[in-house]
C-alpha cells in the first residue's frame, strides 16, 4: 500500500509539472536533446522551405493550438514536407495532447490503479478478454498466486517446469516502455536472480507468447505487437489507428523507446504502409534491416475479421473512452497484452503522420 501511495503521489506531482509549458519544454529538450540538435542542423541546411516560411508555419501552429510549436515542428521534421495548412495542423503538439486531450478523457479516472499490469490482467480475465495468463506474482522476492496466496519457491519452480518450452517473461507491474522486463529461458538463470534478490518490487510472471509464423518472418527475436488506438463511439469502441511495432537486433522487446521500429497499418485493409520509421531516429526503411521483410505489398491476412474482433473485445473496456491497446497475433488468434491510457503521440505521429482529424482532437 505504501509503495502504491508513493507512486501515485510521484505521478500526480510529475503530471502537475508537465502541465506547465515551460517545464514541458525543458523536459523535452533534455529527453530529445540528441534528436532536436540533429534536426535543427538539418533544418538550417534544408532548401525545401525558407526560414520565413518555417517561422510562419510555426506561428500558424502556435496560434491554432495555443502552445509553443517549435519543439514538435522540428521533432516531426515538418520543415521537409510541403503540407497544406490543414495537413500541418494535423500534427498535434504532445504538450496539448497530454495536458488537454488526454486529461479530458481521463478526468476522474484512477489511471495509476488501472495501469498496474496485475490489475489489468484480472480485469481482462473477468471480462473474458483473451490475454496471456499470469502464472504467479513475485513481491519482494516472495511468490504469490494471482489471488495473493503465498506459495513456496519450489512450487513456483514446479509451475515453470510444467511447461514444455521454458520461456518466460518477468514484468514489473508498473513498468512502461518495455523497461524492467526480463526474459528467462532456463531454471538456472531464474534461480540465480532469486538468490541475488533482484525482485524487490512487484512483478508478474507470464509464459512467453508465441507469435504466428507471419510475425516471426518480420522479426523473430521479439513478439511484434500491434499498437491499436480505440475510441468510444456510442456504446462501443472503434479502432482509429493501428501500427505494428517490431524489435531490432535480437532485442526481446519491440518498444520504440528500446530501439524498436514501427510501420503503419491501413485500418480498412490491413495493408502495411510502404515504409517503417523510428521514434528516435530519422531513418525511413522500406524493409526490416535484420529480416529484410519488405513492407510495401504486404499486410495482415484476415484483417477485417481481426479488426472486428478487436473492437468487440475492446468494447468491454468502453468505460475508458480512449486507450491504446497492445495486441499480439498468435497461431490461435490474438491476445491483449495490456492497455495504455497515456499512450505516446510522438511514436504514433512519427509512424503514420498527423492524427488531429483521425482522433478528432479539438
Amino acid at each position: 500500500m505504501y509503495i502504491k501511495t508513493k507512486k501515485k503521489c510521484r505521478r500526480f506531482f510529475f503530471r502537475r509539472l508537465k502541465s506547465v509549458e515551460m517545464f514541458w519544454s525543458i523536459y523535452t529538450h533534455r529527453f530529445l536533446k540528441k534528436e532536436l540538435s540533429l534536426y535543427i542542423d538539418e533544418m538550417k541546411k534544408s532548401d525545401v522551405k525558407s526560414m520565413d516560411q518555417i517561422h510562419n508555419e510555426m506561428k500558424l501552429c502556435s496560434d491554432y493550438w495555443g502552445c509553443k510549436s517549435t519543439d514538435y515542428y522540428v521533432y516531426y521534421r515538418l520543415y521537409l514536407y510541403n503540407l497544406t495548412d490543414e495537413e500541418l495542423l494535423d500534427y498535434v503538439p504532445p504538450y496539448f495532447f497530454v495536458n488537454k486531450y488526454q486529461e479530458f478523457f481521463h478526468k476522474g479516472l484512477d489511471t495509476v490503479y488501472y495501469s498496474d499490469k496485475l490489475i489489468q490482467y484480472k480485469l481482462m480475465k473477468s471480462l473474458s478478454i483473451p490475454t496471456s495468463d499470469v502464472l504467479f506474482v513475485i513481491s519482494n522476492n516472495k511468490f504469490y498466486t494471482v489471488d495473493k496466496k503465498r506459495i513456496s519457491t519450489d512450487m513456483a519452480l514446479t509451475i515453470l517446469n510444467s511447461f514444455k518450452d521454458y520461456s518466460f517473461f518477468v514484468k514489473p507491474v508498473d513498468g512502461e516502455g518495455g523497461c524492467g522486463i526480463i526474459h528467462f529461458s532456463s531454471e538456472t538463470c531464474f534461480k540465480k536472480e532469486i538468490e541475488n534478490k533482484k525482485f524487490k518490487n512487484v512483478f508478474i510472471v507470464q509464459e512467453a507468447i508465441k507469435q504466428n509464423e507471419f510475425m516471426s518472418q518480420i522479426n523473430s527475436s521479439s513478439v511484434n505487437t500491434l499498437r491499436v488506438i480505440v475510441h468510444k463511439r456510442d456504446s462501443k469502441m472503434e479502432m482509429k489507428v493501428a501500427i505494428l511495432r517490431m524489435g531490432r537486433k535480437g532485442s526481446i522487446v519491440d518498444n520504440s523507446a528500446q530501439g524498436g521500429m514501427s510501420v503503419g497499418v491501413n485500418i480498412e485493409t490491413g495493408d502495411f504502409f510502404p515504409t517503417a520509421k523510428f521514434e528516435h531516429s530519422p531513418l525511413v526503411l522500406e524493409e526490416h534491416p535484420d529480416s529484410h521483410f519488405i513492407f510495401k505489398g504486404n499486410g495482415i491476412k484476415g484483417w477485417i475479421n481481426i479488426r472486428q474482433e478487436i473492437e468487440n473485445y475492446a468494447s468491454k473496456l468502453v468505460k475508458f473512452h480512449d486507450i491504446g491497446l497492445d495486441i499480439a497475433l498468435t497461431k490461435n488468434g490474438f491476445v491483449f497484452i495490456e492497455f495504455n491510457f497515456r499512450y505516446g503521440i510522438d511514436h504514433i505521429q512519427r509512424t503514420v503522420g498527423g492524427v488531429r482529424r483521425i482522433l478528432k482532437v479539438k
